[in-house]
């Protein structure tokens, strides 16, 4: 028997707490129907949706509210973002109550930092569908989560076409490469984080 772990450093830790050799663990990934999302034809113009201008760009994160997703990473990103383009703007798609004391945090971060126009909660549970629809609608996904045991939301949005910035505190970065199919930052560094979208912004295409 084996035990099975989502990714290597859960399995680094197995083998220290357990005193195991390798041969009796193993890193099994989840996945998805990659077909499911390719597929995927619904359009959905957000932008109109949140009475945004249509040249505006739209970052996204979409997981339940919890500390460890530190999208307050992603706000103070924003905060620097904000006064190089004025158009930017952050979508997260998670419900609110199910972490009242992180969202008055997060809440806090963005009255602070005056960016209430610039920030959107679309505050709901989501179906499959829906998720997908709100996440293609958008122009970058950041997975900014840290720890993370794995990440499915990351290759949901790169399923759906969407470039992706994942940290390096998350599973899934372990089988992505920066610059070749994501872009990679240190977790938990917010200059970082700024420049890699920064560079995205100013490279899109050569990127993409």
């Amino acid at each position: 028997s084996k035990i099975i772990v989502l990714n290597n450093n859960n399995k680094d830790r197995t083998r220290e707490w357990l005193k195991l050799d390798d041969s009796k663990i193993a890193v099994a990934r989840s996945g998805i129907d990659v077909r499911k999302y390719r597929n995927f034809k619904e359009e959905f113009n957000i932008k109109r949706y949140l009475h945004i201008p249509e040249n505006s760009f739209l970052i996204v994160c979409a997981n339940l509210l919890a500390p460890n997703r530190r999208y307050e990473d992603v706000l103070h990103a924003m905060s620097i973002l904000k006064k190089i383009r004025k158009s930017v703007h952050l979508v997260i798609l998670s419900k609110l109550d199910f972490n009242i004391k992180y969202a008055n945090l997060l809440n806090k971060i963005i009255k602070d930092n005056n960016l209430t126009e610039n920030v959107h909660f679309i505050d709901k549970y989501f179906t499959d569908e829906e998720r997908m629809k709100y996440i293609k609608s958008c122009d970058i996904l950041v997975f900014p989560n840290s720890p993370q045991t794995w990440g499915l939301t990351a290759i949901e949005a790169m399923a759906l076409g969407l470039p992706i910035i994942v940290s390096s505190g998350s599973g899934v970065s372990e089988v992505l490469s920066d610059g070749v199919n994501a872009i990679a930052y240190q977790a938990g560094n917010v200059d970082m984080l700024t420049e890699k979208i920064t560079k995205y912004l100013n490279n899109r295409k050569e990127l993409k």
